[in-house]
């Protein structure tokens, strides 16, 4: 976050906020905000007018705003449109943008770690252990940077299991991910991790931590998917399928800046 210096600078720090407590704008602030990046001549001013947008219920409008101007390929940019397709709980659109701009912010920590994370729940080993490794190269904290080794390293070791004992295909796999993504999209949810396990009796599973209090919502959620996949008529032949949960103990969790 920008340290205060300027009305601009204000303005930021503020919308920034108001996403992180998933607030909304009145009309007189969002008119304010607009006022006060109107000329539209700084990398400030472009995210406060599109944040702005967001945050008035213009999600659709802010994101076709913001699209204009990646080619500028900013990281500041970069982070706020990925902030905004958060708020907006666009899951399988933020993958997507994420992934697409896998090697454009190389030396920024928390990306590398973020790109890592992306390829291992698509199922995508080779890329995941390559943005693994440049992680790790970059971290100075040896505490953090053993347990990050472990955590990834024994998620992508289960899911190369999963794939030994055959419970999936990486093609499958991709393909299942991205449909439990479109099932968070249509009932308008986020998710904590991804966790794929190898049982000791060679049958599989891929928990979807829901944030979510409502066990209704998570059994309704599986319930869909399931509709889902039956409609693309998915094999049955692969045990290794998404499912959704809420409040399951993960010991092996890390994510970059929270631990």
């Amino acid at each position: 976050m920008i340290e205060p210096q300027s009305k601009t600078e204000q303005c930021f720090n503020d919308l920034i906020d108001r996403f992180f407590k998933e607030d909304k704008l009145s009309e007189i602030e969002y008119y304010r905000c607009l006022k006060i990046s109107e000329k539209l001549d700084t990398i400030d001013d472009i995210c406060i007018t599109g944040m702005a947008k967001a945050l008035f219920g213009k999600g659709d409008e802010a994101l076709d705003f913001l699209d204009g101007y990646l080619g500028m390929c900013d990281f500041q940019l970069f982070k706020v449109y990925g902030t905004i397709l958060i708020y907006l709980k666009k899951n399988k659109r933020l993958l997507d943008f994420t992934l697409e701009y896998a090697d454009s912010f190389k030396d920024d920590l928390w990306y590398s770690w973020l790109i890592s994370y992306y390829y291992y729940m698509i199922g995508d080993i080779d890329n995941a252990l390559i943005k693994l490794k440049r992680y790790l190269q970059m971290m100075t904290n040896k505490e953090e940077k053993s347990r990050a080794e472990y955590a990834m390293s024994r998620h992508i070791e289960q899911l190369a299991k999963a794939y030994a004992v055959k419970a999936s295909t990486p093609e499958h796999y991709r393909q299942s991910m991205y449909l439990a993504l479109s099932v968070l999209d249509d009932f308008g949810v986020t998710y904590s991790y991804v966790d794929v396990r190898v049982f000791p009796d060679q049958t599989a599973a891929c928990f979807i931590e829901v944030k979510s209090d409502d066990p209704n919502l998570v059994a309704e959620m599986n319930l869909c998917l399931i509709k889902k996949q039956i409609e693309q008529g998915y094999s049955i032949e692969y045990d290794l399928e998404p499912q959704f949960t809420i409040g399951r103990a993960h010991g092996e969790g890390f994510v970059h800046g929270n631990n």
